[in-house]
C-alpha cells in the first residue's frame, strides 16, 4: 500500500490467504475521505490529491484500522462478495458513522 498513489485505489480484495489492493479503473477520489480522517494537515490533500505518489503511514494505519473493524460486520450484514471484493465506496457507506 506504501508504493500505492491513493487516487489508484478503490479498495480491497479478500483472497482467503491475504488481503490485497483492489485498484481504481482510472482515478478514485475515495481515499481522499481517509485521507482527511488520517492526515488533514497533509499539505497537497487539497490541491494537489491527485498528484500524491504514496499512501502515508498515518493514512495507512487509519486505514487498516478502519478494514479491521468494519470487514467482518461488513461480510455479517451483507454476505460475502463472490470475487472477494470491497470497495471503499460499499464499506464507508455501511458505516456512514466513521467519518
Amino acid at each position: 500500500m506504501k508504493d500505492t498513489p491513493p487516487s489508484h485505489l478503490a479498495g480491497f480484495i479478500d483472497t482467503w490467504d491475504e488481503i490485497k489492493l483492489l485498484s481504481a479503473e482510472g482515478f478514485s477520489l475515495q481515499m481522499k475521505r481517509f485521507c482527511k480522517k488520517y492526515n488533514a494537515a497533509c499539505p497537497i490533500l487539497e490541491n494537489d490529491f491527485m498528484n500524491c505518489k504514496s499512501i502515508c503511514e498515518e493514512v495507512r494505519n487509519g486505514l487498516i484500522s478502519f478494514l479491521q473493524k468494519i470487514l467482518i460486520r461488513f461480510i455479517n450484514d451483507k454476505g460475502p462478495d463472490v470475487c472477494g471484493n470491497y470497495p471503499l465506496y460499499s464499506l464507508s457507506n455501511f458505516y456512514p458513522f466513521f467519518f
